[in-house]
């Protein structure tokens, strides 16, 4: 039974937190790959995107913004070198539209997009690392953003508790059913991604915020040390002179209506919006990232469709500090 085959049975499941220890092989229907290529391609990449392309490397993969001029994020995802060629891991909602956008600044230099159809793309959660080393010939990825390649595949370890692995490949592993404890649809990767504090962005939320908002300096998605790109000054300014009055926060909520990115939370004393939804499932209840003005989390008392917001703790430490009249 191949890759494929296996995915066919994933299941979603009612517990994610119970199989927390255990292997797991997750389907990622929701993410797409596209191959950036050409003599140009690091000049141009690096001009656009809110991480350091130059430190690129067959060993080490980024994490990414890509923003408007006005600092405002229009996707997160994942840079790797694959084959000689950059590779991009991103929503497959806005994806087609990224990639439109991209081209249109490419002018005459040499880069191709290309969307990746010969290859599958999976999640494997491997918290004692047996799994991966198969699929990695035996080498260990140790760090947030280590990756391994070769001709015929890429592995990128991504920053979260368990450990967890974006696979790439164009074979056909050695893997078996015996080689997981379950086999997950894409609502699992979801989970983890909220649990670590890992933001996404849908349609809904695009332009809604900048780097900061969404801790995307806490969890090394931006450098304040390369070059421009756009919305740069933004993001540079509120890092070095100012300071963010929202920041990303893990939430549940046992709403009555369903939730997703783009609902609006509610300060329940004003009744003023003070934040949006970044990203969310149903597990017993909603869990979800969303991104809140500090102050009003401190208040604690946040509310979404009428149910009372609480919020809980990200594996990294968000600053709390409310900005002062000198800062942004």
């Amino acid at each position: 039974m191949n890759i494929a085959e296996l995915l066919i049975t994933a299941a979603d499941l009612d517990d994610y937190q119970a199989i927390a220890n255990q292997t797991a092989l997750v389907e990622l229907d929701h993410l797409c790959a596209y191959r950036v290529s050409g003599d140009d391609a690091q000049s141009f990449l690096q001009g656009q995107l809110s991480n350091d392309v130059e430190k690129i490397a067959p060993s080490s993969a980024t994490f990414q913004a890509y923003c408007t001029p006005k600092g405002r994020m229009l996707a997160i995802f994942y840079l790797a070198q694959w084959q000689h060629d950059y590779i991009m891991i991103l929503p497959q909602e806005i994806a087609a539209s990224i990639i439109q956008r991209l081209s249109m600044y490419v002018m005459r230099a040499q880069v191709k997009f290309e969307l990746l159809t010969d290859t599958s793309l999976f999640g494997v959660v491997d918290p004692h690392g047996s799994v991966i080393t198969e699929l990695c010939a035996n080498q260990v990825l140790e760090d947030n953003y280590q990756s391994y390649s070769n001709e015929q595949t890429l592995c990128i370890r991504l920053a979260a508790i368990p450990a967890r692995y974006l696979v790439l490949t164009t074979a056909s592993p050695n893997l078996t059913a015996q080689s997981f404890d379950h086999v997950c649809k894409s609502n699992y990767w979801i989970y983890l991604d909220i649990i670590n504090g890992i933001p996404s962005l849908s349609q809904a939320v695009q332009e809604a915020f900048v780097p900061q908002m969404a801790n995307m300096e806490l969890i090394d998605g931006v450098s304040f040390k390369k070059g421009c790109y756009p919305g740069q000054e933004v993001v540079a300014r509120l890092h070095y002179i100012g300071s963010s009055n929202r920041r990303m926060f893990r939430f549940s909520c046992a709403s009555e209506h369903a939730v997703a990115a783009g609902n609006d939370i509610y300060d329940a004393n004003s009744q003023q919006v003070v934040g949006k939804v970044v990203s969310a499932l149903k597990q017993h209840e909603y869990l979800g990232l969303a991104v809140i003005r500090i102050e009003h989390v401190k208040a604690n008392s946040l509310t979404l469709h009428g149910a009372t917001l609480v919020i809980h703790t990200l594996p990294y430490a968000v600053p709390l500090d409310k900005p002062d009249q000198k800062k942004l």
